[in-house]
């Protein structure tokens, strides 16, 4: 249990050193005082998990985050994982997030979309920022991109409110940690009709 709990506050310790430094270091004070006991004691899997292996060796490799793949890596099998889409033909078993804490204005979680997969265009009411923390060489897009881009480990994806974005893996997974806040944070999620960027 120890070993959760250090690997939880090295997670919650690398964001506040980033966002710190960041437009969302308003977020710094509740993310350092919150308690991230929970996250780890509501353990279950998603189709997606069985994603692991590939996911556990791209987080040993050198160009994954070093703050934090070596502790997620760590968790992965002790975290609460949910198939967001269950009815969806490609996502049910390619997507799946687990959330490390949560709150009225803020939810933290990582996520983890398997190798070959795209995730269509969607989008929700809270803003969003995703740090990725494999190298797994995913396209993101968003509707002020003009293109799909590559996001190397580190550097963070943020989301405005409503704004549609989407994500394609490489022959390899990408897990990503993600922040939620302002309106509705962890609420629901919804596709929308936007080209694919990658046609």
């Amino acid at each position: 249990m120890k070993a959760c709990i250090d690997d939880l506050d090295a997670i919650r310790t690398g964001l506040c050193d980033i966002l710190k430094f960041s437009p969302f270091s308003g977020l710094v004070p509740e993310i350092a005082g919150a308690d991230w006991s929970e996250a780890t004691t509501m353990s279950s899997r998603a189709p997606v998990c069985d994603a692991f292996p590939d996911v556990i060796a791209l987080c040993a490799d050198p160009a994954a985050h070093p703050r934090f793949a070596r502790p997620l890596s760590s968790l992965l099998d002790r975290l609460g994982w949910v198939a967001d889409y269950p009815s969806h033909p490609v996502l049910k078993d390619r997507f799946g997030h687990a959330v490390l804490y949560a709150s009225n204005t803020l939810v933290i979680g990582c996520n983890l979309t398997a190798a070959g997969t795209a995730y269509p265009a969607h989008t929700h009411l809270a803003q969003e920022v995703y740090l990725p923390v494999t190298d797994s060489s995913a396209l993101f897009w968003h509707q002020r991109a003009d293109d799909a881009f590559r996001v190397t480990p580190g550097n963070l994806v943020f989301h405005e409110s409503e704004e549609a974005h989407a994500l394609r893996t490489s022959d390899r997974p990408a897990l990503n940690l993600w922040l939620q806040f302002g309106e509705a944070p962890g609420g629901a999620t919804w596709f929308v009709d936007a080209p694919a960027p990658w046609n």
